[in-house]
């Protein structure tokens, strides 16, 4: 079992949401296995844990989430800085 990440960011086509841990880590598959490149797919939704010494990139397709959890991470997604 992993570690409980401190902060994770969501991140899709150039947009980017910081969510809380605590909202989003029971809709994750903690099994995923994360992505080896951290480059952020522009039709994916990467999402970044962060273990405050680490991170980890795990992608989704779109597909993959149900159409409430995607509305839900569309709606928080802004441009990154």
């Amino acid at each position: 079992m992993r570690a409980r990440p401190q902060r994770i960011v969501i991140e899709r086509g150039g947009l980017r949401a910081e969510v809380d841990p605590a909202e989003v880590v029971a809709l994750l598959d903690e099994m995923r296995p994360p992505v080896d490149d951290d480059r952020a797919s522009d039709s994916a939704y990467d999402v970044v844990l962060d273990y405050g010494d680490r991170q980890e990139r795990l992608r989704y397709e779109e597909e993959e989430l149900p159409s409430d959890v995607r509305e839900a991470l569309d709606a928080r997604l802004k441009p990154r800085d």
